[in-house]
């Protein structure tokens, strides 16, 4: 509750950007917080690794509780799934290009341009005619 209070704080301030754990530390949030609710809950949100998430910008991090109205403990939003999980959605985006589609093929280098990509990889240039997503 009192982060949820105090958070909204941080985005009227100018000045230094600060990670998100160096925010809890200095506002002595408890470990069972930061570790069991917070750091959980934001790995969930941007699919990244937890340990990575003490090094988000706070500013960034709270702004997004703010916009999603998750810093409130009433009238929280009502989170919508996609029945048959994220995988259905997936399976819409890539079939136009389902044939093109090659994973774990490192890259070495990727180059944007207006009409497509040019990736290299081991030394074969690969090009696409359109932009990917």
């Amino acid at each position: 509750m009192r982060f949820n209070r105090e958070a909204p704080r941080l985005l009227d301030r100018h000045g230094g950007e600060r990670s998100l754990g160096e925010l809890l530390e200095e506002g002595g949030y408890g470990r069972a917080f930061r570790d069991d609710y917070l750091i959980p809950m934001g790995a969930a949100i941007w699919s990244t690794d937890p340990a990575r998430m003490l090094d988000f910008p706070a500013r960034f991090f709270i702004r997004f509780l703010h916009n999603h109205g998750m810093l409130s403990v009433n009238d929280r939003p009502v989170w919508r799934t996609v029945t048959g999980g994220s995988a259905r959605y997936v399976e819409a985006l890539v079939a136009p290009f389902r044939d093109r589609i090659r994973v774990s093929s490192p890259i070495d280098w990727v180059r944007r341009f207006p009409g497509g990509v040019q990736l290299e990889k081991a030394g074969l240039e690969l090009a696409a005619e359109r932009p990917w997503l």
